[in-house]
Parts: structure tokens; C-alpha cells; sequence
């Protein structure tokens, strides 16, 4: 990261009020960059609240899948050098209970940054996240060429996504400063999200309740929230500095064989709970066993590199979890200690 490259930034996130939106203004901020927020005031961090008052230049509470003159001012009032568009619905879950919203949210709220982009910041960086869950044989260890497809709504409405993504550059302007972020798994403390793996572990473990898998044998690209973002933070800069684009998988190499029952276990461990792990399975959810990525590309072009393992992250939530009345301190030396 070159930290004198973001000092006083304009920095516009949008769902910078989800989990890995909280962590990225925090990891901006920590280096002198002006943050601003965008998000439909919801929330699934226990970070929101920190970061809100403290570190946020300015916060909009906007729906960006519906146009108005709100959400245009954003724009016409603020030059932007980087826009990180992570506003989405990505719970497969509520995909499924909610469709019509989950594809509103995922493909016109796209379309409708892409549009704004154009207009009021085309020199700006955007870099969008979809998923990992883009890929239509999702078992192979994908590279950024394999093909997309999707099985249920969320994957669905996130290839729709990059297809919209696809199509605007090649139709209406291909010279938007466009990288498309496929990351894993994400996991990392602060997460208070519904119908998470890691949110549902740290309920169950703190209440001393039986921990429930829907799906214990799904293997996942899982990595550390702050691995996560350093890739999404290479990429703004080299689409800034160098003018590269495009897109992107971020994969942990040595994460990436977990199940999600290894994982159950392990926290079981750390936290000494001794919580028995039961299996109820859901078959309402349609959702794919292994998802492979192949991060070749942003090793090679990025430079990027995800080294904290399982243990460490796993570890480091347990910290965190347990100590909540340090939350700034805490959040503050995790970032400054992963960027010595």
C-alpha cells in the first residue's frame, strides 16, 4: 500500500456501512484519506456506529438502486478520485425470501453507479465487488476467464451485474476507470450480519447455544477481511497510477480447503465453550458445496498476497469479540499491525 498515494483522497464507499465497507474507511482514514459513506441505513457491522461518528467526512443515506436528485448531488458536490462500490444484497438466504429486491439492489444499483461515474467522476477509479459465486462450474479452480453462471438469486444477480458491468463499457463509454473484484469468503471480527457463518458462531459461543450447520461440508475461498481489502485497496491504486483494470479473483491459498465444520470447531476451541455442533440441513437454499478461485492474476499484476491464516483469523475474532468496550483501539492496532 503506498500510504502517501491516499492522503487526502476523496474516497466515496458506497454499503459503507456492511462489515467490509466499516473496515475499508477504517483502513482510509488510518492513512489520510477523506471518506465518504453511502448506504440505505441499514447495517451489519458492530463497527458502524464507531466509524460513523469518527471517521467519515460525510454520510448519505440513499437507496443507489433508485435515481433522484439526492444521489446525483453526491456526486455534483464531491470530486472523487475513487468510488468502492460495495452497496449489495449478498445474503443467499434473503435472495431467496426477497428476489425482486435482491435484484434491484445488486443490478440497477450498479447500473446507476456506473451512470453517476460517467457523468460527474469519469477519471475517478471504481472498483466494484461482486463474489466469488460468479462462476458457473464453481468446483475448478476458476480463473478470471472461466465462465459465469449462477444457481440462485444472489449468484444470479451478481453475473447480471457483471454483465451490466460488461455492456456499459462496451456501449456507452470504455474508458471508465473499471476493476471488478471477485473476492472469497471474507472473515474478520465486527461481522453482525444475518445468516453468516461467523456472526452465528460468536452468538452461539457467547450464549453457550448449540451451534447449527446448515451446511457443514461446504469448502469456501475463506479469507481475512483485511487480506480482502488490501487487494481491493492494490487495485484502486494501480487503476489510479498505472492505468490497469479489469478483473480480479482474491483467493487465500492456504485457507481455501476449510470446511465449514473445521471452522466450527476451531472457534469451539479457541473460545473454550464446549458447545455441541449439530447438522440441520436446509433444503430450501439452494447453494453450491466448493467454490475455487485461482488469485494467479492479482498476485502477478496487483501484487497482491493473502498470508494470515485460519488460526490467526480465527484468534483474532475472538479477541476482538470479547473485548468490545476497546473496540477503537483494537481496530485501530489491527489495521496498523497488518500494514507494518
Amino acid at each position: 500500500m503506498d500510504k502517501v498515494f491516499w492522503e487526502n483522497k476523496n474516497i466515496l464507499i458506497t454499503g459503507h456501512s456492511g462489515f467490509k465497507g466499516c473496515w475499508l474507511a477504517l483502513m482510509l482514514n488510518e492513512y489520510g484519506a477523506k471518506v465518504f459513506g453511502v448506504s440505505n441505513n441499514s447495517n451489519s457491522s458492530k463497527l458502524y456506529d464507531l466509524h460513523s461518528k469518527n471517521y467519515l467526512e460525510k454520510e448519505y443515506t440513499l437507496d443507489i438502486s433508485e435515481k433522484s436528485t439526492e444521489f446525483e448531488n453526491l456526486f455534483i458536490e464531491n470530486n472523487f478520485d475513487v468510488i468502492f462500490h460495495l452497496a449489495a444484497q449478498s445474503i443467499v438466504s434473503e435472495a431467496k425470501n426477497n428476489p425482486s429486491l435482491t435484484l434491484k439492489t445488486n443490478i440497477l444499483g450498479t447500473f446507476n453507479i456506473l451512470e453517476m461515474v460517467d457523468k460527474y467522476a469519469s477519471d475517478a477509479a471504481l472498483i466494484i465487488s461482486t463474489t466469488d459465486k460468479v462462476y458457473r462450474d464453481s468446483e475448478i479452480e476458476n480463473t478470471e476467464d472461466d465462465v459465469l453462471g449462477g444457481k440462485e438469486f444472489y449468484s444470479m444477480s451478481k453475473v447480471a451485474a457483471e454483465n451490466v458491468i460488461d455492456t456499459y463499457l462496451n456501449s456507452i463509454n470504455n474508458n471508465l476507470k473499471v476493476t471488478v473484484i471477485r473476492s472469497g469468503n471474507v472473515l474478520g471480527p465486527g461481522d453482525n450480519a444475518k445468516d453468516r457463518l461467523i456472526p452465528d458462531l460468536v452468538e452461539s459461543l457467547n450464549s453457550k447455544n448449540n451451534i447449527i450447520l446448515r451446511n457443514p461440508n461446504s469448502i469456501r475461498p475463506w479469507q481475512y477481511v483485511l487480506d480482502s481489502l488490501f487487494g481491493y485497496i492494490l487495485a484502486a491504486e494501480k487503476s489510479i497510477k498505472s492505468s490497469v483494470h479489469g478483473k480480479f479473483n482474491l483467493n487465500s491459498d492456504k485457507n481455501s480447503h476449510f470446511k465449514v465444520i473445521d471452522i466450527a470447531k476451531k472457534m469451539n476451541k479457541i473460545w473454550g465453550a464446549e458447545v455441541e455442533i449439530k447438522i440441520e440441513k436446509n433444503n430450501d437454499i439452494e447453494d453450491v458445496a466448493i467454490l475455487k478461485l485461482d488469485s494467479s492474476k492479482a498476485k502477478n499484476i496487483l501484487g497482491w498476497h493473502s498470508d494470515t491464516s485460519m488460526d490467526e483469523i480465527l484468534f483474532t475474532i475472538y479477541k476482538w469479540e470479547n473485548s468490545l468496550n476497546q473496540i477503537e483501539l483494537n481496530s485501530k492496532k489491527l489495521i496498523q499491525d497488518f500494514f507494518k
